[in-house]
């Protein structure tokens, strides 16, 4: 997809908006025994959006949530809100209690909204997976509503139609939240195909192997490579939690980077492993922080210098430099000379992986297309 096509694209808003817009309409709801028919949201960046309101019965107000152009899993979730005064505050372990104003709000997850059970993520383990900046946009726009001018108490119930098996297509499982989806968003927007959203996916993830104590991580550039790495580490007798593999695509050093940021809140994390096929493992060795192909023309050179040095032999050099891919290049080479320019491709390769996460031990398993392994390698210290 091209820059320009990119930006063309219409944004969304998260279901952390979507779940301050219901709170609101449900607040005037009990205020003003009137559904509204529209409301208006302040946004972190200080920009007031309008969200359409439908009755979602028993006194809820729904939004219909809008990710735009991006394929959200939750776009259009029904996510709805009950607001009801309280004499005092009646809190379960699982609710927040936020200072609004003068008032005190129980915030509350109903059906479809998840608990989180682990730390490490951006709600408090044992509590609803209701994320910080959504917390804080729905108490501050239930200020700007009237909440809280008086030294009041409200129950604020957020639910979320189907919640649960919209979660079953989500990380939430792996990030340990249950039985139903998180309430999410650092802007309220959702930015269509964003980089910056899956980076920040992979920050969460890695964090969380962190918080829970993990001491391996597992980088895997796709499906194929997760599948064949977890076969081939179990084998190895080496027991590690389904949430510590973790898809990072395109995104070596960012994902690196990452993990060098938990090592150091969690000493615990010691071990990054890569598992990668030839093709991306080309990339690492010319230095390519990003790998995407219509980011990133696919580079022979590595291989063309490894098969020199190994061979002197200047017309199969020139073969592999002719070649259109990293797969057409290796079924050049002979047998006797192919394992040994793949190791050293790895270690080629280490030389700028090692300066994304110098304080980790990095591991690389090289798979081919078929899921079998190539390398296991070790950096040098």
């Amino acid at each position: 997809m091209t820059r320009k096509a990119t930006e063309s694209l219409r944004c969304g808003f998260t279901t952390g908006a979507a779940a301050a817009a219901a709170g609101v309409a449900a607040y005037r709801f009990a205020v003003e025994n009137k559904l509204p028919a529209t409301v208006d949201l302040l946004f972190p960046d200080g920009r007031i959006r309008e969200f359409a309101v439908t009755p979602a019965g028993s006194g809820a107000a729904q939004i219909i949530k809008d990710a735009g152009d991006d394929p959200d899993i939750t776009d259009k979730a029904r996510i709805s809100a009950i607001f009801t005064f309280l004499e005092a505050g009646t809190l379960l372990p699982e609710d927040y209690l936020i200072d609004v104003g003068s008032g005190k709000l129980v915030l509350r997850g109903g059906s479809g909204v998840g608990l989180c059970r682990r730390r490490g993520l951006d709600c408090d383990a044992g509590k609803w997976a209701i994320n910080k900046v959504p917390r804080q946009m729905i108490a501050e726009n239930l200020k700007r509503a009237g909440f809280g001018c008086k030294r009041n108490w409200g129950l604020l119930t957020i639910m979320v139609a189907d919640g649960r098996k919209l979660a079953l297509k989500t990380l939430n499982a792996k990030l340990g939240i249950e039985n139903g989806i998180s309430i999410l968003g650092t802007s309220g927007i959702v930015f269509p195909y964003s980089h910056k959203a899956y980076i920040k996916t992979i920050a969460v993830l890695v964090q969380a192997v962190a918080e829970s104590g993990g001491r391996e991580l597992v980088f895997c550039t796709g499906g194929r490579t997760l599948k064949a790495a977890a076969q081939y580490l179990a084998s190895r007798s080496l027991v590690i939690p389904d949430e510590a593999f973790i898809r990072i695509g395109d995104f070596i050093s960012a994902s690196l980077k990452e993990g060098e940021k938990a090592r150091r809140q969690s000493p615990n994390l010691e071990n990054i492993v890569i598992a990668c096929m030839p093709g991306k493992l080309c990339k690492y060795a010319a230095g390519f922080s990003y790998t995407h192909a219509a980011s990133v023309t696919q580079t022979l050179a590595p291989l063309v210098e490894i098969v020199t040095e190994l061979t002197a032999d200047s017309s199969l050099a020139a073969a592999v430099a002719d070649c259109a891919s990293v797969r057409q290049a290796l079924s050049r080479l002979p047998d006797k000379i192919l394992p040994q320019a793949l190791v050293k491709m790895a270690d080629l390769a280490f030389v700028n992986l090692k300066e994304w996460a110098p304080g980790l031990n990095l591991r690389l398993l090289l798979f081919d297309f078929k899921g079998r392994l190539l390398v296991d390698r070790m950096a040098e210290k």
